[in-house]
């Protein structure tokens, strides 16, 4: 996450397509909710502002649509790795998540082929993590 040079509404429009993958699935986990804080702290957005934003991201899910205006390139395609981030921040790529995911892959402008390319790259990293989890436990006495 890059926020030096974000204008406010740059930022803004990153807190929304982060909390619009958060809620997507109905449930906002631990995981999810730490990103989120992580992100308002470091986007310099108040605890108001980042409220009226998680709230219109769970009752106007439509409001992916304002992603459009977002620009330049860079910008949405750090906004999509991130979101795919989040997607996986539980570790549970819901059904309801890739559907937004894709919502918002449409609406920043990303091709179907960098997002996949940024979805495999999460779910080697999600592999990456679980073998480390796997070496420690491995004919580790309890």
């Amino acid at each position: 996450m890059k926020t030096g040079d974000w204008t406010d509404e740059e930022s803004k429009m990153y807190f929304l397509a982060l909390s619009l993958i958060a809620l997507s699935d109905q449930v906002l986990a631990d995981e999810e909710l730490k990103f989120l804080e992580q992100v308002r702290e470091a986007m310099g957005i108040d605890r108001a502002e980042a409220e009226r934003i998680l709230a219109m991201a769970k009752d106007e899910p439509s409001c992916v649509k304002l992603l459009k205006s977002v620009r330049p390139e860079t910008l949405r395609r750090t906004i999509f790795r991130d979101c795919v981030i989040m997607a996986f921040a539980d570790r549970i790529f819901h059904p309801l998540e890739r559907l937004m995911l894709e919502s918002v892959r449409m609406n920043l402008g990303i091709s179907e082929e960098l997002a996949d390319r940024f979805t495999q790259w999460a779910q080697e990293g999600q592999a990456w993590q679980d073998k480390g989890e796997q070496l420690i436990h491995e004919g580790a006495e309890s």
